[in-house]
């Protein structure tokens, strides 16, 4: 179904020196016999077994490329659907590693919102949003060609075949359409920032 996170998506808690966030991203069904750290898996895109620790980690060490040192994140939890209307169900989780970004001279971080936005396999729209991102003093929207090898590195690993990152409309992210960089302003507005 179109715009639902069924069958499953993982939520990742994170925060900044200013602000508490968290991200949903959509997923393939969770197997709770799969992957190797007790955590289950995934069958990924290319029909491989995928450990759900892992593939979270792998993503989050990406993410830490464009985060500020500022920025710390925390845990991840692993929710299943049994239909597009059912209640998300908890299944599963455990903390990010103590990952924290590395970027020392970010700019200005304080409600920067970074939305990348995909073509799935079937043509639809995929997103993925981080908040406090490290602008680097740059808010022009970047197309594909345009990305610094910091924000290729996580549309890279966010469509990868062996992963089961998904759309709400159930499909792999395959390509990049743009990155959007702008200042979140409910945010700025919650940080007393105007």
């Amino acid at each position: 179904m179109e715009n639902s996170l069924y069958p499953g998506f993982i939520v990742i808690d994170y925060h900044s020196t200013v602000g508490q966030h968290k991200m949903t991203v959509p997923t393939r069904a969770w197997n709770p016999l799969g992957g190797t750290t007790g955590h289950g898996g995934y069958v990924a895109w290319d029909d491989s077994d995928r450990d759900a620790d892992e593939m979270v980690i792998d993503l989050v060490t990406e993410l830490c490329k464009i985060c500020s040192d500022e920025v710390d994140f925390d845990r991840y939890t692993i929710y299943t659907m049994s239909s597009p209307e059912a209640n998300p169900i908890p299944v599963a989780g455990d903390t990010c590693d103590a990952l924290t970004g590395i970027d020392g001279t970010p700019g200005w971080f304080k409600a920067v919102q970074f939305t990348y936005t995909f073509y799935d396999t079937e043509f639809k729209d995929a997103k993925l949003t981080l908040l406090d991102a490290a602008s680097n003093g740059n808010f022009a929207k970047r197309l594909p060609g345009s990305l610094s090898a910091d924000e290729q590195d996580v549309v890279d690993e966010f469509i990868l075949v062996s992963n089961a990152w998904s759309s709400r409309n159930g499909a792999r992210p395959s390509t990049l359409r743009s990155l959007t960089v702008n200042l979140n302003q409910k945010l700025r507005r919650e940080y007393g920032l105007g």
